[in-house]
């Protein structure tokens, strides 16, 4: 086993939905940190923060928006990322519905 490249992120690609804010976005900041191609996915405006994600690493950070509460957009967020990526390596699944403690 190689140590050196165990937890190596560089060119994967991954997803963090509820990556706009949170422990979503510190999640996603790693991995762009790691030189990951990373999408977030969330209802909520996520320009300025995959353009601030974008900044903190050699990976890069896109914004997805979808509400994934909807099947719909939830089959447009997998055929997106297929489209533009033909694979992801990592699913971060962070989005949460606030109230249904």
């Amino acid at each position: 086993m190689n140590f050196e490249n165990l937890f190596n992120v560089e060119g994967k690609v991954v997803c963090v939905t509820g990556g706009a804010g949170g422990i979503g976005r510190g999640i996603a900041g790693a991995f762009v940190a790691g030189g990951a191609r990373v999408y977030i996915a969330s209802r909520s405006d996520l320009k300025e923060a995959a353009t601030e994600l974008s900044g903190e690493g050699p990976g890069e950070c896109a914004a997805l928006r979808v509400d994934l509460a909807s099947d719909v957009d939830i089959g447009a967020l997998a055929a997106t990322l297929g489209e533009r990526e033909g694979k992801l390596d990592v699913l971060v699944n962070n989005a949460a519905l606030g109230g249904f403690i």
